[in-house]
């Protein structure tokens, strides 16, 4: 049985915009959530339980849900401060709200994906790296995205989207 998170990658692959299939996975992450809402609840589950809450209602993308997937991320980091990915998710809520938390949980992520080795897991460092790079950018501190971004071109030469960002971030006066 697939996954909410597999049937959005698969769809996403397909570059079909299918609204009926996007209403079917959205109801996937609702169920979902319900889920390991009664995991946690009363102060159960552990850090990926946590974790899974809060993913299950940061993929529905609403404002009341967020709000909610940030304190279940938070619970998470709480239970275990060295889970990466419930770090990278936290600062990309935090981006619209708090760019200080954001920056400081991918610094966080970052730190702790280079921990993981190489041939296990390098999504975790290049992930970072490229929304640390888009952040630094977007904040006007394009010194810093050229580092990151640059660092991030040696995991993936071949990201056009990125190279292409970087040679617009390196062609305008810092």
């Amino acid at each position: 049985m697939w996954s909410a998170l597999d049937k959005e990658e698969a769809l996403g692959r397909s570059g079909v915009d299918d609204p009926e299939a996007r209403g079917a996975i959205q109801k996937d992450w609702q169920q979902a959530e319900i889920a390991y809402f009664k995991v946690v609840a009363g102060e159960g589950g552990d850090y990926k339980d946590w974790y899974n809450y809060g993913n299950a209602l940061q993929r529905q993308n609403e404002g009341e849900k967020n709000a909610a997937a940030i304190r279940a991320y938070e619970k998470s980091i709480s239970l275990n401060s060295d889970y990466a990915a419930s770090h990278f998710n936290l600062a990309d809520l935090y981006e619209s709200s708090n760019v200080g938390k954001a920056f400081e949980h991918y610094e966080r992520a970052l730190s702790l994906g280079r921990r993981i080795p190489p041939d296990e897991e390098r999504g975790m460092v290049m992930n970072s790296l490229a929304a640390l790079g888009e952040l630094s950018w977007r904040t006007g501190n394009k010194g810093q995205a050229a580092e990151y971004l640059t660092e991030y071109i040696q995991y993936a030469p071949d990201d056009t989207y990125i190279e292409e960002m970087l040679e617009q971030i390196t062609s305008e006066p810092l």
